[in-house]
């Protein structure tokens, strides 16, 4: 079974509807990459996906969270409405 992480199971269980899968994942740990992909593809607005990669900065990985947040925030900025991807 995987180890626990139990500073972003509150960020999986914002972006999987499902319970189980956000309680699944709550218990794993993940490579950067898949946490980048989970955000990255969820279903919310832009700019929570941002915060979401502020928050993730605050851990171990803050250099390469910041810059996913940068990259964010670059694309909140060209784009002419602040809406869902």
């Amino acid at each position: 079974m995987c180890s626990g992480t139990k500073d972003i199971a509150p960020i999986w269980k914002e972006i999987f509807p499902s319970s189980e899968m956000a309680s699944y994942l709550a218990k794993c740990t993940l490579t950067k990459l898949k946490m980048r992909d989970a955000v990255a593809y969820a279903a919310i607005p832009l700019a929570r996906k941002r915060d979401l990669f502020l928050r993730l900065a605050s851990g171990k990985d803050t250099a390469y969270f910041r810059r996913q947040a940068g990259a964010v925030e670059g694309a909140l900025r060209q784009s002419p409405v602040n809406s869902f991807i």
